[in-house]
């Protein structure tokens, strides 16, 4: 019954863990669509606002080695809570900002730390407390990233539409108050003897590592500079895919959710599929790869090669297209310019009436 119970509880966590991603990487993400809202209200450049992004990533890439000490040491349970109030804070004190410093300190700097503070303890957590389904378990924590464009995003965009950029990011990091602090309360430690390893790994030596060892291992090393690359990939781009989207006439609540989540889902699709096994970080593919149904690493790796080679020829057939049909209505628009021009400055050619 005992059993039962955890086994029960730790969905619960689960669930809180989900959150946690989805509200602390949607709101470092959705830098994107206050990127040219804050650049025209406040006169400062899109590269100082997309500073703040690359600050963003950089502090959660270092803070998440502090934040992981500190989980081993304190418990997940104060970690989480402690970037849940860094996160609002952050959110808040930047609708405030007044020079674009103070905007890159409060944004780039403060969320980026709180956003480091969620993945990797909730993660270890999750697959602590889960021992049956644990596969499904660490994919329901890591799917909050894949969906976190397809609610904060378009959330941002819609109060910035009816208010300003500065009472939506207020209202976003209230929220993340609202929602990130009550669910920290739900996070326990996992009970002592449930974390059992997997039967594929009954007869695997059991090492213990130091810090030192495992930053050495091939497989720490692959992991990173895989992780290195996707990010380094979309981090840029990204952020500019929604203001480019709107200017080509998409609305701004679909070019938010819309464009955001169709680039995050192709990255980790396959970044996770070498790295990983099956499955990846969109909610799709980590259901698939949760209910194991059967189908190899390599081949789920070429499936998403595949994929992902088949999204960018539609991608690149839907853009020349439309670069053509608007070069085809410029050079109609022009004819026809050309010919109206030449009709007025033509002399009458009708022959005169010859003299009685």
């Amino acid at each position: 019954m005992s059993k039962a119970a955890r086994f029960d509880y730790g969905w619960v966590v689960v669930g809180a863990g989900a959150l946690m991603t989805c509200v602390g990487f949607g709101t470092m993400l959705s830098l994107a669509v206050f990127l040219q809202p804050i650049s025209d209200a406040m006169g400062w450049s899109r590269a100082g606002v997309s500073a703040a992004a690359t600050l963003d990533f950089l502090c959660m890439g270092f803070a998440a080695f502090a934040w992981g000490a500190l989980s081993d040491r304190f418990g997940t349970r104060i970690v989480v809570l402690a970037g849940s109030l860094l996160l609002g804070l952050g959110l808040v004190t930047a609708s405030q900002a007044q020079s674009l410093w103070q905007f890159q300190l409060c944004f780039g700097v403060l969320i980026g730390i709180a956003a480091g503070s969620f993945y990797a303890p909730m993660m270890a957590l999750a697959s602590a407390w889960i021992d049956k389904h644990r596969s499904l378990a660490v994919a329901l924590v890591s799917a909050g990233m894949g969906v976190s464009p397809l609610t904060v995003a378009p959330s941002a965009s819609w109060l910035i539409t009816a208010y300003d950029w500065r009472f939506a990011m207020l209202v976003i990091g209230i929220a993340a108050w609202v929602l990130l602090i009550p669910a920290s309360f739900l996070v326990r430690p996992a009970p002592q003897g449930t974390n059992v390893a997997m039967p594929t790994a009954a007869s695997a030596p059991q090492t213990e590592w130091t810090v030192a060892q495992a930053l050495r291992t091939p497989q720490f090393i692959t992991l990173a500079l895989a992780h290195f690359a996707c990010c380094a990939a979309h981090s840029g781009p990204i952020f500019h895919m929604v203001s480019y989207a709107m200017v080509c006439g998409i609305a701004p609540s679909l070019a938010a959710g819309g464009m955001m989540s169709f680039a995050l889902s192709l990255d980790d699709l396959v970044l996770a599929s070498f790295v990983s096994g099956p499955g990846s970080t969109t909610l799709p593919m980590e259901v698939f790869s949760a209910v194991r149904l059967g189908v190899k690493p390599e081949i789920n790796a070429v499936a998403s090669l595949i994929l992902l080679a088949v999204s960018l020829v539609t991608f690149l057939v839907w853009f020349f297209s439309r670069r053509a049909e608007e070069h085809r209505k410029k050079a109609i628009q022009q004819a026809i310019e050309e010919a109206a021009a030449d009709g007025w400055q033509q002399p009458d050619k009708r022959r005169a009436p010859a003299p009685v």
